[in-house]
């Protein structure tokens, strides 16, 4: 029996990643000025639940991810996006599938 393929929502905890602005100022000329901008997002992960936790557990390694919370995406929620969601992942061939969230 194949593994049941869930779709989940993270709310990710919000990142400063640094951001180097580099002056035109005359009296120093070249020099930089170090900036940080703030990235927060969501996002929603459609696979298997070992994918996921593979594909989290690797973010949290490499980027430094940290999960605010989690929740689960329900087809009763949504019926017409979850098909969706689930046969762009069938049409992958059952790779894990990121989905960057904008809520508004």
């Amino acid at each position: 029996m194949a593994d049941k393929i869930t779709i989940t929502d993270h709310w990710l905890k919000p990142k400063y990643y640094p951001a180097i602005v580099i002056t035109s100022d005359m009296a120093a000329p070249g020099a930089q000025i170090g900036d940080f901008v703030r990235h927060s997002r969501d996002i929603r992960l459609v696979g298997t639940k070992k994918q996921q936790n593979d594909y989290l557990t690797k973010r949290m390694d490499e980027d430094n991810w940290e999960i605010k919370d989690s929740w689960n995406f329900d087809r009763e929620d949504n019926p017409e996006k979850f098909d969706e969601l689930i046969k762009i992942y069938n049409d992958r061939g059952g790779k894990i599938l990121h989905v960057n969230l904008i809520l508004q």
